[in-house]
């Protein structure tokens, strides 16, 4: 048997056996580990993770009804405790006595890897203070996923959280800078913030991803009028996340196209021409918007 064919082996075998995997380890020693969990298939689980939830002392979560879902389906049976922004400053000095009476301590969120959008970087901060272990565990992270399904440039990303933490002043700032821009947005207000977005981030493409490693997984791409228009047909329902991609730059180079857009936005409206233009030129449709907006 070659030793693909044997690798291959070990791996069916040890994933069949994930439940077992802590008796095959040491001990763990003391201090904080930020385990990264699913965010949403609950296969995205590394089997260092499971081990650290088998081994450790303690886990600190965000919403205990969440983790149990995903423990209970490894079969781990570990004391579990909230830990988030309203009862953060009460828990932590809890959490900080523990690490000094020398427990593992896993630190999850109900989704992805903690202190992503997430509470948590003040105890972290906290038990560097106090001199104890602090370890990562990583795993899924729905930012980044969701740059690698946009098809966007991902040479420089920028994740700025949920979008309705931020002001227009904030968008702003980002509006010119040459960096693939991602944000965290509940559905409920999805259009609203696209409608928002559209405004500001003139000549950026968007892709909305959305149920990210689930059953209904999709990926809307677009210019900002073809995925609000799409949004408005389908209710937006799940996990989103949006990634606008790097602002076009203007060059002397497209007069020819810039020409074209006059003489048609003159008869046509603004989503004809675009699509007459990118047709004519071959060349992308979110491209010709901005130039279309620039013109107007």
């Amino acid at each position: 048997m070659s030793r693909v064919s044997n690798d291959c082996e070990a791996l069916r075998e040890q994933s069949s056996n994930i439940g077992n995997i802590a008796t095959k380890h040491p001990p763990l020693s003391a201090g904080l580990y930020v385990v990264s969990t699913p965010i949403g298939n609950l296969e995205d689980i590394t089997f260092r993770a499971v081990r650290v939830l088998q081994s450790c002392d303690r886990i600190i979560c965000e919403d205990t009804r969440v983790s149990d879902k995903l423990l209970r389906h490894y079969g781990i049976s570990k004391p579990l405790f909230a830990y988030h922004d309203r009862n953060a400053d009460k828990v932590r000095p809890e959490i900080l006595t523990w690490l000094q009476h020398n427990e593992a301590i896993a630190l999850i969120s109900d989704a992805g890897t903690p202190l992503i959008a997430d509470p948590g970087f003040k105890l972290i901060k906290q038990c560097y203070e106090i001199g104890a272990s602090v370890t990562t565990v990583p795993g899924a992270t729905a930012f980044v996923s969701a740059c690698v399904l946009s098809g966007f440039s991902t040479n420089c990303i920028t994740f700025l959280g949920f979008a309705g933490n931020l002001s227009d002043k904030t968008l702003l700032s980002w509006k010119n800078v040459d960096t693939t821009l991602v944000l965290f947005e509940a559905p409920h207000k999805l259009v609203k913030t696209l409608h928002k977005l559209r405004e500001i981030m003139i000549g950026r493409a968007v892709a909305i991803a959305r149920e990210i490693t689930k059953m209904y997984e999709e990926v809307t791409r677009g210019i900002f009028d073809e995925v609000i228009e799409h949004f408005a047909k389908h209710q937006p329902r799940g996990e989103f996340t949006i990634v606008l991609a790097p602002p076009f730059q203007l060059e002397s180079s497209h007069q020819e196209i810039l020409e074209e857009l006059k003489k048609l936005l003159q008869t046509k409206s603004l989503k004809e021409a675009v699509a007459i233009v990118s047709d004519e030129f071959n060349c992308k449709k979110s491209d010709v918007y901005r130039m279309a907006l620039e013109l107007q």
